[in-house]
Formats: structure tokens, sequence, C-alpha cells
């Protein structure tokens, strides 16, 4: 006899079953409830059923996972004498899967009297024999609806015809071993987790006290949390030295600004953006060590959970490099103005030379011309007066005379004679502070330092740019503006100066030229005394069209220049600035304004020995 039921047939209730049967449900649901130990659970519950039914076999039969239902063992089991153990008996059924397990899975309970009139397929009961089954009573043991193994009762000796009561008792029992093994594994899962956990924890705490950074935990006060052994081997702090201290007292004072920006940032971000910061950290010995900070802070705990690497080691290299890279930019820097400077110099020492002797030479023969005028002028007065005096004793004069007279235009003569010489008088003195100038202008040789007259080295190199100012045909004339105030003679180099004014004013010349405002130029020069510094101060304005502040910041740099090329050298205002800067203890400073102009200030110590 084969007797099937379906898992939605509904279980008799547990009333219907005899008083031994309740006894032995009560049992296990009881050793369910007070045990985890699932092996221990199955082991008593197979002995009890098979003492309780009189079965020769009672096991619970479990199935390899993955294996497609073909492959599994015993895993429990209580025997009659002279059987053999199924225990750890791979049992390989082929044809369990495809034929069986749909059904179990769904719930198939079967009750088998005799294995051979049952139409089993072959290699089933094949499988049944090796293990000396002639009946048996078959439950599928299922965890959250899947198919985990079979509770089996087997008669080996003869067949059995198994009694409904029997049936249901066996239901009721795998709806209990169901749980149980469901709990088992919910355990066996919690274990495993535990353990994992365990693991993970040790692991952690591993690389937390054996990782040479620097952890801690701090909460958004800045307390020291939690901190791990790195801390004593890097800066010198025994851990409860640092719990329940402050971070901020171990911030060096000059970082603290950095910090706290990127310390709210972090609180801001809600651990949407990591902590990363750089900034010196005090040991416990008082000095500072450079940190790398990286972490996150957990908002609901308001924890923040860092890492800090000592990377002092790499901002000392930074620093040495950065040095020696500043010291050789300089070394260079100064290279290349010194060159500048000698190559200038050269050319302006070479300049000086030619004006000087220019000078020189325009100045001999005007030495004639100008110190013969009050000579011919006496003998022109002396002539007009012979003259007079001839015309008022001869009223009457010879006819040839008078023609001579009037062919001559002899009283226009003596009308224009004086200014004629007056006006020799005037070109000559104009020549000679022409002369005068060109020697002040030359003085760019001269070394030591010496008493000047400011103002006449601002006129002397106004005299040799003249040329460049007056009116063209196509460039009206600059205008130049002079407030000067009364200055005291000044300790300086006057060669240099004048050659400081020329490139100042040549470069006021060009930017009035190229901003097309020659119809309206202008070229203010003011000069005052600083009272209260013991300097002086020359100011030159141009109305040009002006820079911007990016030029402007770079006005002084070597071969730095705004004109096109061919037309500068970038080395005027860089050697200006040396000149006043270096040589002279001053200052020049540059204000600009596109569209409006330009300013050059220029302050001088009026005596070099106190500056």
């Amino acid at each position: 006899m084969t007797f099937e039921l379906k898992d939605s047939d509904n279980l008799v209730p547990v009333s219907q079953l005899n008083e031994q049967q309740q006894q032995a449900l009560l049992n296990i649901v009881y050793r369910i409830r007070e045990s985890l130990d699932v092996q221990q659970i199955l082991n008593t519950t197979t002995l009890e059923i098979r003492q309780m039914l009189g079965a020769d076999r009672v096991g619970i039969f479990r199935f390899k996972p993955h294996s497609g239902y073909r492959i599994g063992e015993f895993v429990a089991e209580s025997l009659g004498e002279g059987l053999p153990s199924a225990i750890a008996t791979p049992v390989r059924d082929q044809c369990f899967g495809d034929e069986y397990a749909r059904n179990y899975q769904n719930g198939r309970i079967q009750a088998v009297s005799d294995i051979h009139n049952a139409n089993l397929s072959q290699c089933h009961i094949d499988v049944l024999a090796q293990f000396k089954v002639r009946a048996n009573l078959i439950v599928p043991l299922r965890i959250k609806g899947h198919l985990w193994g079979l509770f089996c009762v087997h008669q080996c000796h003869s067949s059995r015809d198994w009694q409904t009561q029997e049936i249901e008792f066996i239901r009721h029992l795998g709806h209990h071993l169901d749980i149980a093994l469901q709990q088992g594994e919910l355990l066996e899962h919690t274990l495993e987790q535990s353990a994992r956990l365990r693991s993970l924890t040790q692991e952690r705490d591993r690389f937390f006290s054996l990782s040479p950074n620097l952890f801690c935990v701090i909460d958004f006060d800045g307390e020291f949390i939690r901190v791990n052994p790195a801390w004593e081997d890097i800066l010198g702090y025994v851990q409860d030295e640092l719990i329940n201290s402050n971070f901020w007292s171990f911030v060096h004072p000059d970082d603290e600004e950095l910090t706290e920006e990127a310390w709210r940032k972090l609180q801001e971000s809600r651990g949407r953006e990591a902590l990363l910061l750089e900034h010196r950290f005090r040991c416990a010995d008082g000095k500072y060590k450079y940190l790398s900070w990286s972490g996150t802070c957990i908002s609901r705990e308001k924890r923040i959970y860092a890492i800090a690497r000592d990377i002092t080691k790499r901002k000392q290299l930074e620093f040495t490099l950065g040095q020696r890279t500043r010291d050789l930019e300089q070394a260079l820097a100064k290279l290349q103005q010194t060159q500048v400077h000698l190559v200038q110099s050269a050319k302006m020492s070479s300049l000086g030379q030619l004006v000087a002797g220019v000078a020189h030479e325009i100045n001999n023969p005007m030495n004639f011309i100008y110190g013969n005028i009050g000579h011919i002028q006496d003998y022109t007065s002396a002539l007009v007066n012979i003259v007079d005096a001839y015309q008022q004793s001869h009223e009457e004069q010879p006819p040839d005379i008078v023609a001579l007279c009037q062919e001559a235009d002899l009283e226009f003569i003596l009308d224009d004679l004086p200014a004629i010489i007056s006006s020799l008088q005037l070109g000559a003195e104009r020549i000679k502070k022409i002369i005068t100038s060109l020697r002040n202008f030359s003085r760019l040789d001269e070394a030591p330092v010496k008493m000047a007259n400011i103002h006449e080295g601002i006129d002397s190199t106004i005299l040799i740019l003249q040329n460049r100012i007056k009116a063209k045909p196509h460039q009206p004339e600059i205008t130049i503006q002079k407030r000067y105030g009364d200055l005291p003679e000044v300790e300086c180099y006057p060669g240099q100066l004048n050659q400081v004014f020329m490139n100042i004013l040549s470069n006021a010349i060009d930017a009035i030229i190229d901003s097309k405002k020659s119809n309206n130029g202008v070229i203010s020069i003011s000069t005052a005394v600083l009272t209260h510094e013991q300097a002086i101060a020359i100011m030159i304005r141009d109305n040009g069209y002006g820079m911007d502040e990016q030029t402007c910041n770079r006005i002084f740099d070597p071969f730095f220049t705004t004109k096109d090329v061919g037309k500068g050298t970038g080395l005027g205002m860089s050697i200006s600035y040396q000149i006043i800067t270096e040589h002279h203890h001053g200052s020049l400073a540059c204000k600009s304004q596109q569209g409006v102009g330009t300013e050059f200030t220029i302050t001088l110590p009026i005596n070099q020995s106190t500056s």
C-alpha cells in the first residue's frame, strides 16, 4: 500500500493522537525550546520515535546543497539490531531529483507498505535496498519553504501497513522538526556572523594597535575618546594622557585657522566629505611635528574617526628643497640683474662720454663767441656814436655819401644792429645753458657719492629729451608741468639718478604717444621734502593709457616690457629700481590706472649716511 498526503491537507488536531504520541510531541517541543543543539534534538528524536513506533530504523536524511537533490546523507539515526548503519554513507539517487524532489518540495508525505509493490522506479528501489528497507514512511523537512531533507521511518525485516494515526503523528513531528531546523540554521548563521564579527573586530583591533599611523576617535568638541599606541611611539603621549584631553590644545597656534576651516567643512558635510588636513601638532617634549590627517564623521554619534601620518621629514625635505630653489632663483636673478646693469652701465657710460665730448667741443668755440659778444657790443655802440656825431657836424653831406647811406639803409641798420647783438647774446646764453645741461647729464661715470641738485638733473634730462617733447607734423607738443618744492641738495650718485629720470620720462613720452593722447599729453613732475622721514619725494605722472594691476606688479621685473618686439629691452625700469633701492636706499613705486595714466614715486634719503 502506498499512501500520499499533500502539504495542503490539514493536520489533524493533536488531541486525536494517542496519549503516548501526544507526550512524545510535548517532549520534542520542550527539547526544541530548551536546547539550541539541533544535532542532539535530532538524535534524541530518532531514538524516541523508533522505540515508540517499533520501527527498524528512524533517520534524518539531508540533501547536499546545490546537488539537485541527487546526493545526500543521513545525519541522525536510531537503528535496530542487525541492520547496517546509514550514518555518513553518501547516497546517490539519480532518479530522485527528477521524480520525487518537486513533490516533496511541495510537502508530499509518502507511506509505502512494501517498496516492491509501490510502483517505485528501479533506481530508487536500489537505493532503498542498500539499507535493507521494505517499508518506509517519509515526511519532508523544509526550511523557509525549501526542501532541506527527509524524516525517514524504515521497516526492514518485513512490510508494514502504516496506520493513519502514525502518519498524522509523523506529520506533526515533521512540522516541529522544521521549526527546530530553522532555529538551528538561524543559530548557525548567527554564530557564523558572530565569529566573523569577532574575527573582524580582532583584525580591526590588531590593525588599530599595530598600525604605525595615528588612529583616534574624537567627539565634536575635540575630546579624545580613543587612541592607538602609535601616539606614544610618534608623539610621546601614553594613551591615558590623551583620553579626555582636547584636540585643540595640541594644534600649533599658527595652524588653528586652517584646522578650524577643515573641521567646519567636515561637520557641515555630515560625513559626505573627508577630513583632509596638514598641520603642526605638539609632541610630549613640546616640539611640533607635521601630521597629515584624513577621516570622516558620524553625525548621529557626534564623533570623528581620523587617521594621521607623520610627514615631518617630508615637510623638512620640502622646506629644504624650497629654500634651495629660492636661493638659486635669487642667485640667478641677481646674476641677471648684475649682467643687465653692467651692460646698461657700459652703454650709459659710453653715452655720457659722448655727450661730455660733444659738450666740450661745443664749449670751446662758444667761449670765443660769448667772450667777444661784449666787445662787439662796445665797438658797435662806439661806431654808432661816431656816425651820429658825423651826421650832426655835417648837415650837408656829399652826394656820394648820401647815396651810399640810402642804398645801405643806414637808418635801419643803426636801429636793428643793437637788437641783433642782443639776440646773439640771448642765443649764446642759451647755448651755454645747453652745454651746462649736457655736462650735468654726462656725469654717469662719477663713482663717489656727492651732494647734488635734483632739479638740475631733472631739467638736464628734459633738455636731452626735448626733441621728443616738442611738436612734430603728426604730434603736438607734450606739456611738461613742473611743481618743484624747495629741495635741499641730496647726497646721491647724480649720474645714476639722471639715468632713472631718463628711463621714467622716456616711458612717459612713449605712453602718451602710444595712447593717441598726444594732442593733450601732459607730464607732471612734482618734488617735495618729507620732513618726518629726512627724505625727498619725486612724483612723475603722465596721462597715457596706463596699465592693469597685473602689468603694474611686474613693471620692475628684469626683461619685462609692454612695448612691441624691438622697441624695448625690459631692462630700464629694473635697473632704475635697483639704483633707487640698492644704491640710494630709497624706494620706487608705481601706481597706474588703465585709461587714466601712470605715476612713479621716488623717495630718496637726503643723507646716505643716515639711511
